[in-house]
């Protein structure tokens, strides 16, 4: 399975939904009303290269893209006001960079839901400062 159709009714995917879809290379969920991703969700998708993601997006949990080790920030469409999104990415074996280049600030008035990895977020930032110096 390369490429997997959303009716427009989705609101939720949930844990592992997809977890080991090796072949799956594009996700688009731009015309659903998807409101949740579970717990890796999309795990293990080694093939991952692309996916977009609608504004009505409300929680993300842990390690959704967890192992797509082909997906980058650049191929990540996020069509929403929330940027922690973009700050969920995980690779199994690096947290690289550039996955914390592209957050501008989030503003706690739009934020629905923080957890966990947001101080891990703030310490990887800062480690990538000294790295800078």
């Amino acid at each position: 399975m390369t490429t997997v159709s959303f009716p427009t009714t989705l609101t939720s995917i949930g844990n592992q939904a997809f977890y080991g879809c090796s072949s799956l290379d594009n996700v688009n969920l731009l015309h659903t009303n998807l409101q949740e991703l579970g717990n890796k969700a999309f795990g293990g998708c080694l093939e991952l290269k692309s996916i977009t993601i609608l504004d009505s997006l409300q929680k993300f949990d842990w390690c959704v893209f967890y192992g797509c080790s082909e997906l980058v920030p650049s191929n990540i469409d996020v069509y929403s006001h929330n940027d922690a999104v973009v700050a969920h990415l995980r690779y199994k074996q690096r947290i690289a960079a550039e996955v914390i280049a592209p957050l501008k600030k989030i503003i706690a008035e739009q934020a629905i839901e923080i957890t966990d990895q947001a101080a891990e977020i703030v310490a990887l930032r800062e480690r990538i400062a000294q790295l800078e110096i």
